[in-house]
């Protein structure tokens, strides 16, 4: 007995269901490469906006368009090109195949860098009075802009979570960037050895050892009763010269070698009047 075929009207019922299933050109949603940050600069960048079917594939045949929101902020050409005009928050209407997605667009145009020419930080104290700006339209700041931080010598002072560390006495170049524009401060790293109070009664003296190295040295002091007496400074192993009586001492010393330093309240004949003040001995570079 002949087999029976199937007939061509079958075939054709059953090839109809599986292209339609195969073929989705109905608008999902829109998509757009929209900038993930804010944009720093005047170059253009594309949206790249399209239209998707619910599988993510692309529908070439929708047409897409592009709207601006305000003008002066930022400007969209036809094919999806934007450009920031100045800075602003803005949004851009992507729509296509019946539907619409907003865009929102952070331009922030950078037109420098603010941080001060020269800064002093301390070995162990946090770098205070450090500022790193960027700076806008009539040198605004632009108070959400990243500015990163790098350092000349990371052994005097390094980075760490985009703010100064300062390491060791020494000196260093700290850059600041923002939107490729940078700018340098001029570092100096010391080293606080000794602030302490200090008293001395008539004729007594205290004495520091310093290794080689520059110095700052302040000493204040007050006499009782009113009284002028002051201290002198002394160097020991070291061509620093010496210091006369005074009530404010602020010097600075280069020791070449291994010194001693000493602070002395003069002795008059056991009668002179204790002093009380303050010492401190920085290291500099």
């Amino acid at each position: 007995m002949k087999a029976r075929g199937f007939s061509p009207a079958w075939s054709l019922l059953f090839l109809i269901p599986f292209a339609a299933g195969c073929s989705d050109n109905k608008p999902a949603r829109i998509t757009s490469a929209a900038p993930s940050a804010a944009v720093l600069d005047s170059k253009p960048f594309a949206l790249a906006g399209a239209v998707v079917n619910k599988g993510g594939t692309v529908l070439a045949t929708e047409k897409v368009t592009y709207s601006a929101n305000p003008t002066d902020v930022v400007s969209v050409s036809d094919n999806g090109e934007c450009r920031c005009l100045k800075s602003g928050d803005a949004t851009v209407l992507v729509a296509g195949g019946g539907l619409s997605s907003l865009v929102g667009v952070k331009c922030r145009l950078v037109l420098g860098v603010d941080v001060p020419r020269e800064a002093r930080f301390v070995v162990g104290e946090p770098a205070s009075g450090f500022h790193a700006s960027a700076l806008g339209e009539n040198n605004a700041p632009l108070a959400d802009v990243p500015v990163s931080l790098a350092s000349s010598d990371q052994q005097i002072l390094r980075v760490e979570n985009e703010a100064p560390v300062p390491v060791a006495v020494g000196k260093a170049t700290l850059r600041a960037t923002a939107g490729g524009f940078t700018a340098s401060t001029e570092v100096a790293v010391v080293q606080t050895l000794i602030s302490k109070p200090l008293l001395l009664n008539d004729g007594e003296r205290q004495s520091w050892t310093l290794p080689a190295g520059n110095y700052e040295i302040e000493v204040k002091v007050a006499a009782a009763q009113g009284s002028r007496d002051g201290v002198t400074i002394a160097w020991l192993g070291s061509d620093c010269p010496n210091q006369t009586e005074k009530q404010l001492h602020q010097i600075r010393g280069h020791v070449a070698d291994t010194s001693a330093l000493t602070i002395e309240n003069p002795s008059v004949f056991g009668m002179g009047s204790a002093v009380n003040g303050y010492v401190k001995i920085v290291r500099v570079p």
